[in-house]
Protein backbone atom coordinates (compact mmCIF):
# COMPACT_ATOMS: atom_id res chain seq x y z
CA UNK A 1 0.00 0.00 0.00
CA UNK A 2 1.26 3.49 -0.88
CA UNK A 3 1.66 5.62 2.24
CA UNK A 4 0.77 9.27 1.86
CA UNK A 5 0.65 12.30 4.13
CA UNK A 6 -1.52 15.28 3.21
CA UNK A 7 -1.55 18.63 4.95
CA UNK A 8 -2.75 22.20 4.55
CA UNK A 9 -2.75 25.36 6.63
CA UNK A 10 -1.63 28.92 7.09
CA UNK A 11 1.30 30.46 8.94
CA UNK A 12 -0.16 32.25 11.97
CA UNK A 13 2.01 35.33 11.39
CA UNK A 14 3.33 35.93 7.85
CA UNK A 15 6.05 38.08 9.42
CA UNK A 16 7.54 34.85 10.82
CA UNK A 17 8.51 33.57 7.38
CA UNK A 18 12.26 33.72 8.05
CA UNK A 19 11.83 31.99 11.40
CA UNK A 20 9.81 29.33 9.57
CA UNK A 21 12.58 28.88 6.99
CA UNK A 22 15.32 28.78 9.60
CA UNK A 23 13.50 25.96 11.40
CA UNK A 24 13.15 24.02 8.13
CA UNK A 25 16.88 24.34 7.49
CA UNK A 26 17.56 23.01 10.99
CA UNK A 27 15.22 20.07 10.38
CA UNK A 28 17.05 19.19 7.17
CA UNK A 29 20.44 19.39 8.89
CA UNK A 30 19.17 17.24 11.78
CA UNK A 31 18.25 14.34 9.48
CA UNK A 32 20.98 14.88 6.85
CA UNK A 33 18.53 16.08 4.24
CA UNK A 34 18.18 19.13 2.02
CA UNK A 35 16.30 22.40 2.39
CA UNK A 36 16.27 24.48 -0.79
CA UNK A 37 15.20 28.07 -0.15
CA UNK A 38 12.56 29.29 -2.61
CA UNK A 39 11.70 32.76 -3.90
CA UNK A 40 9.55 33.46 -6.95
CA UNK A 41 7.29 36.14 -8.41
CA UNK A 42 4.81 36.19 -11.26
CA UNK A 43 7.07 38.25 -13.53
CA UNK A 44 8.77 35.88 -16.00
CA UNK A 45 12.44 35.28 -15.37
CA UNK A 46 13.29 36.61 -18.84
CA UNK A 47 12.25 40.15 -17.85
CA UNK A 48 14.47 40.40 -14.81
CA UNK A 49 17.18 42.19 -16.83
CA UNK A 50 14.63 44.80 -17.91
CA UNK A 51 13.55 45.42 -14.34
CA UNK A 52 17.16 45.79 -13.22
CA UNK A 53 17.85 48.22 -16.06
CA UNK A 54 14.76 50.22 -15.15
CA UNK A 55 15.83 50.40 -11.50
CA UNK A 56 19.26 51.68 -12.55
CA UNK A 57 17.70 54.34 -14.76
CA UNK A 58 15.43 55.52 -11.98
CA UNK A 59 18.32 55.84 -9.56
CA UNK A 60 20.43 57.71 -12.09
CA UNK A 61 17.66 60.09 -13.16
CA UNK A 62 17.91 63.65 -11.97
CA UNK A 63 15.48 64.97 -9.39
CA UNK A 64 12.07 65.63 -10.89
CA UNK A 65 8.40 64.94 -10.39
CA UNK A 66 7.98 62.01 -8.07
CA UNK A 67 6.61 58.96 -9.83
CA UNK A 68 3.81 56.93 -8.36
CA UNK A 69 5.47 53.96 -6.62
CA UNK A 70 4.88 50.64 -8.32
CA UNK A 71 3.33 47.90 -6.19
CA UNK A 72 5.74 45.15 -5.23
CA UNK A 73 5.09 41.80 -6.94
CA UNK A 74 3.56 38.95 -4.97
CA UNK A 75 6.50 36.89 -3.79
CA UNK A 76 6.26 33.22 -2.82
CA UNK A 77 8.67 32.35 -0.01
CA UNK A 78 9.64 29.15 1.74
CA UNK A 79 11.56 25.98 0.99
CA UNK A 80 11.48 22.63 -0.77
CA UNK A 81 12.51 19.83 1.58
CA UNK A 82 14.06 16.46 0.82
CA UNK A 83 14.34 14.85 4.22
CA UNK A 84 14.84 11.21 3.37
CA UNK A 85 16.18 9.35 0.32
CA UNK A 86 13.22 8.09 -1.72
CA UNK A 87 10.59 10.34 -0.10
CA UNK A 88 8.77 12.82 -2.30
CA UNK A 89 9.84 16.46 -2.20
CA UNK A 90 7.92 18.43 0.44
CA UNK A 91 6.58 21.82 -0.62
CA UNK A 92 6.63 24.22 2.33
CA UNK A 93 6.23 27.48 0.45
CA UNK A 94 4.00 30.34 1.51
CA UNK A 95 1.89 32.94 -0.27
CA UNK A 96 2.07 36.56 0.96
CA UNK A 97 -1.02 35.74 3.06
CA UNK A 98 0.90 32.94 4.78
CA UNK A 99 -0.97 30.11 3.04
CA UNK A 100 0.97 26.89 2.38
CA UNK A 101 1.22 26.46 -1.40
CA UNK A 102 1.77 23.18 -3.31
CA UNK A 103 4.32 23.40 -6.10
CA UNK A 104 1.62 22.99 -8.77
CA UNK A 105 -0.23 26.04 -7.40
CA UNK A 106 2.77 28.39 -7.47
CA UNK A 107 1.86 30.28 -10.63
CA UNK A 108 -1.68 30.86 -9.39
CA UNK A 109 -0.48 32.03 -5.97
CA UNK A 110 1.98 34.44 -7.60
CA UNK A 111 -0.84 36.11 -9.55
CA UNK A 112 -3.20 36.59 -6.63
CA UNK A 113 -4.65 35.15 -3.41
CA UNK A 114 -5.85 31.55 -3.69
CA UNK A 115 -9.59 31.13 -3.35
CA UNK A 116 -9.28 27.90 -1.33
CA UNK A 117 -6.74 26.27 0.96
CA UNK A 118 -5.05 23.56 -1.14
CA UNK A 119 -3.81 20.22 0.17
CA UNK A 120 -0.13 19.33 -0.16
CA UNK A 121 0.53 15.62 -0.71
CA UNK A 122 3.76 13.74 0.04
CA UNK A 123 4.24 10.10 -0.96
CA UNK A 124 6.60 8.17 1.33
CA UNK A 125 6.27 4.64 -0.05
CA UNK A 126 9.72 4.65 -1.69
CA UNK A 127 11.43 5.82 1.50
CA UNK A 128 12.14 3.82 4.68
CA UNK A 129 9.19 3.60 7.12
CA UNK A 130 10.92 5.94 9.54
CA UNK A 131 10.71 8.75 6.96
CA UNK A 132 6.92 8.67 7.20
CA UNK A 133 6.98 8.96 10.99
CA UNK A 134 9.55 11.77 11.01
CA UNK A 135 7.60 13.78 8.42
CA UNK A 136 4.39 13.42 10.44
CA UNK A 137 6.15 14.48 13.64
CA UNK A 138 7.75 17.48 11.90
CA UNK A 139 4.33 18.66 10.71
CA UNK A 140 2.92 18.16 14.22
CA UNK A 141 5.74 20.28 15.66
CA UNK A 142 5.10 23.02 13.06
CA UNK A 143 1.44 22.98 14.09
CA UNK A 144 2.44 23.33 17.71
CA UNK A 145 4.84 26.22 17.08
CA UNK A 146 4.00 28.17 13.91
CA UNK A 147 0.90 26.84 12.11
CA UNK A 148 -1.75 26.21 14.78
CA UNK A 149 -4.52 25.40 12.27
CA UNK A 150 -2.44 22.93 10.24
CA UNK A 151 -4.54 19.95 9.15
CA UNK A 152 -2.78 16.59 8.72
CA UNK A 153 -4.19 13.49 7.05
CA UNK A 154 -2.18 10.26 7.21
CA UNK A 155 -3.08 7.26 5.05
CA UNK A 156 -1.23 4.95 7.46
CA UNK A 157 -3.29 6.09 10.43
CA UNK A 158 -0.17 7.25 12.23
CA UNK A 159 -0.61 9.84 14.97
CA UNK A 160 1.94 11.75 17.01
CA UNK A 161 3.72 9.46 19.42
CA UNK A 162 2.23 6.28 17.88
CA UNK A 163 4.40 3.17 17.55
CA UNK A 164 6.16 2.58 14.24
CA UNK A 165 4.21 -0.66 13.81
CA UNK A 166 1.21 1.33 12.53
CA UNK A 167 3.21 2.42 9.49
CA UNK A 168 4.78 -1.01 8.97
CA UNK A 169 1.36 -2.60 9.01
CA UNK A 170 0.01 -0.10 6.48
CA UNK A 171 2.96 -0.86 4.19
CA UNK A 172 2.60 -4.59 4.62
CA UNK A 173 6.09 -4.96 6.09
CA UNK A 174 7.10 -7.31 8.90
CA UNK A 175 10.76 -6.77 9.84
CA UNK A 176 12.63 -9.08 12.15
CA UNK A 177 12.35 -8.13 15.85
CA UNK A 178 15.96 -6.98 16.05
CA UNK A 179 15.60 -4.87 12.91
CA UNK A 180 12.31 -3.41 14.15
CA UNK A 181 13.93 -2.47 17.46
CA UNK A 182 16.86 -0.75 15.72
CA UNK A 183 14.43 1.07 13.46
CA UNK A 184 12.37 2.25 16.44
CA UNK A 185 15.52 3.62 18.10
CA UNK A 186 16.48 5.52 14.95
CA UNK A 187 12.98 6.96 14.67
CA UNK A 188 12.89 8.06 18.31
CA UNK A 189 16.24 9.83 17.93
CA UNK A 190 15.25 11.51 14.63
CA UNK A 191 11.89 12.64 16.03
CA UNK A 192 13.57 14.23 19.04
CA UNK A 193 16.05 16.05 16.78
CA UNK A 194 13.27 17.29 14.50
CA UNK A 195 11.10 18.50 17.36
CA UNK A 196 14.02 20.38 18.88
CA UNK A 197 14.78 21.97 15.51
CA UNK A 198 11.20 23.21 15.15
CA UNK A 199 10.23 24.08 18.71
CA UNK A 200 13.37 25.75 20.02
CA UNK A 201 15.38 28.57 18.43
CA UNK A 202 18.70 27.27 17.20
CA UNK A 203 21.81 28.33 19.11
CA UNK A 204 25.12 27.71 17.38
CA UNK A 205 28.23 28.93 19.16
CA UNK A 206 31.30 29.47 16.96
CA UNK A 207 33.05 26.20 16.17
CA UNK A 208 36.34 25.77 18.01
CA UNK A 209 38.60 23.15 16.45
CA UNK A 210 40.56 20.86 18.73
CA UNK A 211 44.30 21.37 18.39
CA UNK A 212 43.99 24.71 16.60
CA UNK A 213 45.81 26.56 19.39
CA UNK A 214 48.43 23.90 20.10
CA UNK A 215 52.09 24.76 19.70
CA UNK A 216 52.57 21.75 17.43
CA UNK A 217 49.51 22.70 15.33
CA UNK A 218 49.19 20.50 12.25
CA UNK A 219 47.57 22.42 9.34
CA UNK A 220 46.54 19.14 7.75
CA UNK A 221 45.17 17.22 10.70
CA UNK A 222 43.30 19.15 13.39
CA UNK A 223 39.80 19.16 14.81
CA UNK A 224 37.37 16.29 15.20
CA UNK A 225 34.90 14.98 12.66
CA UNK A 226 32.01 16.36 14.75
CA UNK A 227 33.63 19.81 14.75
CA UNK A 228 34.07 19.76 11.00
CA UNK A 229 30.46 18.64 10.59
CA UNK A 230 29.33 21.57 12.74
CA UNK A 231 31.44 23.96 10.67
CA UNK A 232 29.93 22.64 7.44
CA UNK A 233 26.40 23.00 8.82
CA UNK A 234 27.12 26.61 9.75
CA UNK A 235 28.20 27.24 6.17
CA UNK A 236 24.93 25.71 4.92
CA UNK A 237 22.94 28.04 7.19
CA UNK A 238 24.85 31.08 6.00
CA UNK A 239 24.52 30.12 2.33
CA UNK A 240 20.77 29.67 2.77
CA UNK A 241 20.40 33.10 4.37
CA UNK A 242 22.47 34.72 1.66
CA UNK A 243 20.50 32.96 -1.06
CA UNK A 244 17.17 34.26 0.17
CA UNK A 245 18.57 37.78 0.59
CA UNK A 246 19.99 37.80 -2.94
CA UNK A 247 16.85 36.33 -4.47
CA UNK A 248 14.51 38.78 -2.77
CA UNK A 249 16.52 41.83 -3.75
CA UNK A 250 17.02 40.84 -7.38
CA UNK A 251 13.40 39.74 -7.84
CA UNK A 252 12.32 43.17 -6.64
CA UNK A 253 14.52 44.82 -9.26
CA UNK A 254 17.74 45.60 -7.38
CA UNK A 255 20.99 45.47 -9.30
CA UNK A 256 22.70 42.07 -8.68
CA UNK A 257 25.97 43.62 -7.52
CA UNK A 258 24.17 45.92 -5.10
CA UNK A 259 22.03 43.00 -3.92
CA UNK A 260 25.17 40.96 -3.30
CA UNK A 261 26.85 43.74 -1.31
CA UNK A 262 23.72 44.35 0.77
CA UNK A 263 23.39 40.62 1.50
CA UNK A 264 27.00 40.46 2.66
CA UNK A 265 26.34 43.36 5.01
CA UNK A 266 23.32 41.54 6.40
CA UNK A 267 25.65 38.67 7.24
CA UNK A 268 28.05 41.00 9.01
CA UNK A 269 30.69 40.69 6.28
CA UNK A 270 32.36 44.10 6.05
CA UNK A 271 35.24 45.62 4.17
CA UNK A 272 33.50 45.58 0.80
CA UNK A 273 35.15 47.39 -2.14
CA UNK A 274 34.50 51.10 -1.89
CA UNK A 275 33.84 50.95 1.86
CA UNK A 276 37.41 51.09 3.14
CA UNK A 277 38.07 53.94 5.50
CA UNK A 278 40.68 56.44 4.49
CA UNK A 279 44.09 55.47 5.82
CA UNK A 280 45.77 58.59 7.34
CA UNK A 281 49.23 57.17 6.63
CA UNK A 282 48.44 56.56 2.95
CA UNK A 283 46.85 60.01 2.71
CA UNK A 284 49.98 61.62 4.14
CA UNK A 285 52.17 59.91 1.54
CA UNK A 286 49.80 60.91 -1.26
CA UNK A 287 49.80 64.55 -0.11
CA UNK A 288 53.58 64.58 0.05
CA UNK A 289 53.86 64.23 -3.71
CA UNK A 290 56.23 61.91 -5.63
CA UNK A 291 58.95 60.17 -3.61
CA UNK A 292 62.57 61.20 -3.64
CA UNK A 293 64.80 59.56 -6.25
CA UNK A 294 66.83 57.91 -3.48
CA UNK A 295 63.73 55.96 -2.37
CA UNK A 296 63.52 54.08 -5.64
CA UNK A 297 64.67 50.48 -5.83
CA UNK A 298 65.95 48.81 -8.98
CA UNK A 299 62.76 48.15 -10.91
CA UNK A 300 64.31 45.31 -12.88
CA UNK A 301 65.05 43.24 -9.78
CA UNK A 302 61.59 43.77 -8.28
CA UNK A 303 59.79 42.99 -11.51
CA UNK A 304 61.84 39.88 -12.07
CA UNK A 305 61.10 38.51 -8.60
CA UNK A 306 57.41 39.24 -8.93
CA UNK A 307 57.19 37.56 -12.30
CA UNK A 308 59.05 34.51 -11.06
CA UNK A 309 56.84 34.23 -7.97
CA UNK A 310 53.71 34.74 -10.07
CA UNK A 311 54.83 32.05 -12.47
CA UNK A 312 55.35 29.62 -9.60
CA UNK A 313 51.88 30.40 -8.21
CA UNK A 314 50.32 29.89 -11.62
CA UNK A 315 52.24 26.64 -12.06
CA UNK A 316 51.00 25.36 -8.69
CA UNK A 317 47.43 26.30 -9.56
CA UNK A 318 47.65 24.59 -12.94
CA UNK A 319 49.11 21.48 -11.33
CA UNK A 320 46.29 21.36 -8.75
CA UNK A 321 43.69 21.68 -11.50
CA UNK A 322 45.41 18.94 -13.50
CA UNK A 323 45.42 16.61 -10.49
CA UNK A 324 41.73 17.29 -9.93
CA UNK A 325 40.84 16.60 -13.57
CA UNK A 326 42.91 13.44 -13.61
CA UNK A 327 41.46 11.98 -10.42
CA UNK A 328 39.33 8.97 -11.43
CA UNK A 329 36.44 10.04 -9.19
CA UNK A 330 36.37 13.53 -10.70
CA UNK A 331 36.39 12.14 -14.23
CA UNK A 332 33.59 9.73 -13.36
CA UNK A 333 31.54 12.45 -11.69
CA UNK A 334 31.99 14.96 -14.51
CA UNK A 335 30.88 12.45 -17.15
CA UNK A 336 27.81 11.55 -15.09
CA UNK A 337 26.91 15.21 -14.56
CA UNK A 338 27.21 16.10 -18.24
CA UNK A 339 25.19 13.05 -19.25
CA UNK A 340 22.35 13.90 -16.87
CA UNK A 341 22.26 17.56 -17.88
CA UNK A 342 21.97 16.55 -21.54
CA UNK A 343 19.13 14.08 -21.04
CA UNK A 344 16.01 15.07 -23.01
CA UNK A 345 13.85 14.14 -19.99
CA UNK A 346 15.59 16.82 -17.92
CA UNK A 347 13.56 19.56 -19.63
CA UNK A 348 10.40 18.26 -17.95
CA UNK A 349 12.00 17.71 -14.54
CA UNK A 350 10.88 20.35 -12.06
CA UNK A 351 12.74 20.75 -8.76
CA UNK A 352 9.85 18.98 -6.97
CA UNK A 353 10.00 15.86 -9.17
CA UNK A 354 11.91 12.67 -8.43
CA UNK A 355 14.08 13.27 -11.49
CA UNK A 356 14.74 16.76 -10.15
CA UNK A 357 15.85 15.15 -6.88
CA UNK A 358 18.21 12.85 -8.76
CA UNK A 359 19.74 15.73 -10.71
CA UNK A 360 20.17 17.78 -7.54
CA UNK A 361 21.91 14.83 -5.85
CA UNK A 362 24.26 14.35 -8.81
CA UNK A 363 25.17 18.03 -8.76
CA UNK A 364 25.92 17.67 -5.05
CA UNK A 365 28.27 14.78 -5.88
CA UNK A 366 30.11 16.98 -8.35
CA UNK A 367 30.30 19.91 -5.94
CA UNK A 368 31.47 17.82 -3.01
CA UNK A 369 34.15 15.98 -5.00
CA UNK A 370 35.39 19.20 -6.57
CA UNK A 371 35.87 20.72 -3.11
CA UNK A 372 37.37 17.56 -1.64
CA UNK A 373 39.74 16.73 -4.47
CA UNK A 374 40.46 20.19 -5.84
CA UNK A 375 43.43 20.69 -3.46
CA UNK A 376 44.10 17.00 -2.95
CA UNK A 377 47.69 16.79 -4.08
CA UNK A 378 50.63 14.58 -3.36
CA UNK A 379 51.31 13.29 0.13
CA UNK A 380 52.49 16.09 2.38
CA UNK A 381 50.65 18.91 0.62
CA UNK A 382 49.78 21.32 3.44
CA UNK A 383 46.71 22.62 1.59
CA UNK A 384 45.10 19.21 1.97
CA UNK A 385 43.17 19.69 5.24
CA UNK A 386 41.73 16.28 6.05
CA UNK A 387 38.71 17.54 7.96
CA UNK A 388 37.61 19.74 5.05
CA UNK A 389 38.16 16.89 2.60
CA UNK A 390 36.11 14.56 4.80
CA UNK A 391 33.03 16.77 5.10
CA UNK A 392 32.99 17.42 1.36
CA UNK A 393 33.31 13.71 0.62
CA UNK A 394 30.36 13.10 2.96
CA UNK A 395 28.45 15.77 1.06
CA UNK A 396 29.16 13.88 -2.17
CA UNK A 397 28.02 10.61 -0.58
CA UNK A 398 24.79 12.22 0.63
CA UNK A 399 24.12 13.42 -2.91
CA UNK A 400 24.74 9.94 -4.31
CA UNK A 401 22.38 8.28 -1.81
CA UNK A 402 19.56 10.75 -2.52
CA UNK A 403 20.09 10.55 -6.27
CA UNK A 404 20.02 6.74 -6.41
CA UNK A 405 16.95 6.54 -4.15
CA UNK A 406 15.09 8.93 -6.47
CA UNK A 407 15.62 6.76 -9.56
CA UNK A 408 13.03 3.98 -8.92
CA UNK A 409 10.09 6.36 -8.38
CA UNK A 410 11.30 8.52 -11.29
CA UNK A 411 11.21 5.45 -13.52
CA UNK A 412 7.84 4.36 -12.11
CA UNK A 413 6.35 7.78 -12.90
CA UNK A 414 7.84 7.75 -16.42
CA UNK A 415 10.20 10.62 -15.63
CA UNK A 416 13.13 8.47 -16.72
CA UNK A 417 13.65 6.03 -19.57
CA UNK A 418 14.46 2.39 -18.89
CA UNK A 419 17.93 2.76 -20.43
CA UNK A 420 18.82 5.87 -18.43
CA UNK A 421 17.48 4.29 -15.24
CA UNK A 422 19.72 1.22 -15.59
CA UNK A 423 22.76 3.24 -16.52
CA UNK A 424 22.40 5.85 -13.78
CA UNK A 425 21.75 3.19 -11.13
CA UNK A 426 24.93 1.34 -12.05
CA UNK A 427 27.08 4.47 -12.17
CA UNK A 428 25.76 5.79 -8.87
CA UNK A 429 26.41 2.46 -7.15
CA UNK A 430 29.99 2.55 -8.41
CA UNK A 431 30.42 6.14 -7.25
CA UNK A 432 29.06 5.35 -3.79
CA UNK A 433 31.58 2.55 -3.35
CA UNK A 434 34.48 4.73 -4.51
CA UNK A 435 33.43 7.68 -2.35
CA UNK A 436 33.06 5.38 0.68
CA UNK A 437 36.67 4.28 0.22
CA UNK A 438 37.83 7.90 0.03
CA UNK A 439 35.84 8.74 3.17
CA UNK A 440 37.53 5.91 5.08
CA UNK A 441 40.97 7.20 4.05
CA UNK A 442 40.18 10.81 4.93
CA UNK A 443 38.70 9.78 8.29
CA UNK A 444 41.79 7.73 9.12
CA UNK A 445 44.06 10.68 8.25
CA UNK A 446 42.02 13.10 10.35
CA UNK A 447 42.20 10.76 13.32
CA UNK A 448 45.94 10.38 12.83
CA UNK A 449 45.68 6.66 12.14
Amino acid sequence: METVIRFRGRLAKPSQIETFEDRLIEVALAVSGYARIWRSVATPQTTRAKRIKRAKSERAAKAGAAEKPRPEPRMIRGALLNLWPGAETISLMLSPEGLLVPYEFLAEAERGPLTATPWIQVRTGHAPPEAHAVLHEMLAALREKLIPELEIEDSAGYATGAPLGVILSARGETPEPREAQAMAQRVAQAIEQVRQAVLRPAEHPPVQFAGEDDEDFDPQCFGTEAEWDASYQEQVRRQSRMMRGMEERTLLGQDPSEAFDATLRDEGITGLPGEEEEDPVETAFEDAGPPEESWKQPAEEETGDDEEEGAEDESDLTAARRRRRNHPLMQQSEKLTMRVLRMPDRKNAGPESYLGQAIHGILEISGGLSQALGSNAEEGDESDTYGLVLVQLKRAMQGAVFARAALPPARELSQLSKTDYARLTKELQELEAAIAAEIAQARAKLQGA
